[in-house]
């Protein structure tokens, strides 16, 4: 990992500290960056692949902004602290997009599914964040 890479991975841990993703369920979204190896050029899809815990699930894929609307969404019936939490969302999805190009989300399962959001660093490694959401 590169010093850029590094620098971003602090970011967005600075930025996930303590965020829980709502779907039917809470879960927290981790940062991650993940190094190009070998000579075969990755794709972010080969990046999930090998995430992957179970072979036989499913991964799609959906629309970045798509993802994230609700949870950038500020509504008036919400708490302070949900407000919080929707300047929290913002401000990491303005960091995904300012420091990763080719940005895509991929959910691995189908009720309860493993989303990575990814996209490419500055050197060609990948990086972004992972949760889980709960859809019935």
């Amino acid at each position: 990992m590169n010093k850029d890479d590094a620098s971003l991975l602090r970011e967005l841990k600075k930025l996930t500290g303590g965020l829980m993703f709502q779907s039917e369920s809470d879960y927290p979204v981790e940062p991650f960056v993940q190094t190009a190896k070998g000579q075969k050029p990755l794709s972010a899809q080969d990046i999930v692949a090998a995430k992957k815990t179970d072979a036989s699930a499913s991964v799609s894929d959906s629309d970045f902004d798509a993802f994230f609307s609700n949870a950038t969404q500020e509504q008036d019936w919400q708490s302070p602290e949900a407000r919080e939490q929707v300047k929290r969302f913002q401000a990491l999805v303005k960091s995904l997009k300012d420091n990763l190009s080719e940005l895509k989300v991929y959910k691995v399962g189908e009720t309860e599914a493993d989303v990575y959001v990814i996209g490419k660093t500055a050197s060609g490694n990948f990086a972004g964040v992972k949760t889980k959401v709960v859809e019935t």
